[in-house]
């Protein structure tokens, strides 16, 4: 229970009452507007459920990331895992934690693209995933708003892959895929076959 109590503190310390009202603006929103769209069948009602979801999602992440931090003088990278290294060895709960938290944020990014590909021709959700962290990790860099660290985009990806297998690993026992392949759809088109 310790580690969920540092998450927590953590989140509750960077997250302000009307961040949390203006949030909830947003997203009502963007659930407007996806109820609109999918009114006049322009999207399903899975993805005008998890569409407002996700933008909630990725306002809490953005504000954890980016928006919480100072600006610093110095652009700073590191492309070791020194930190998550040290930590492990040192077997501090609080270090730990702070690595834990990298792959804990990213898990219901990776859950709630898995929920809104499924059974649409799109990119990979994984792939996202990475690219989502890539581009917080590039953003923090150029903004001075943190530090671009590799472990920082390992862990966030390893947290998003957890989050997509929490849809697959169920598809795959079912013998479907998350997503269809081309071949299937050329299959299928194909009067040949």
């Amino acid at each position: 229970m310790a580690v969920i109590d540092i998450f927590l503190d953590y989140a509750v310390s960077h997250i302000e009452p009307y961040h949390i009202a203006l949030w909830l603006l947003i997203t009502a929103a963007s659930g407007a507007l996806c109820a609109a769209l999918y009114k006049k069948g322009r999207i399903d009602g899975k993805s005008a459920v998890i569409l407002p979801l996700l933008v909630l999602y990725l306002l809490l992440v953005l504000r954890l990331t980016l928006f919480n931090r100072p600006r610093n003088a110095d652009y700073a990278y590191t492309l070791d895992f020194d930190r998550l290294i040290r930590a492990l060895q040192k077997g501090k709960l609080r270090p730990m934690a702070d690595q834990l938290w990298n792959v804990v944020l990213f898990v219901p990014l990776g859950f709630l693209l898995a929920a809104l590909c499924e059974g649409k021709r799109t990119v990979h959700p994984f792939i996202m995933v990475v690219l989502a962290s890539f581009t917080i990790e590039v953003t923090q860099f150029l903004t001075r708003r943190g530090v671009f660290e590799l472990s920082d985009l390992v862990l966030n990806s390893l947290g998003g892959l957890i989050g997509v297998l929490i849809i697959a690993v169920p598809h795959r026992r079912a013998g479907r895929t998350l997503l269809p392949s081309c071949e299937s759809d050329r299959s299928a088109s194909d009067p040949r076959r």
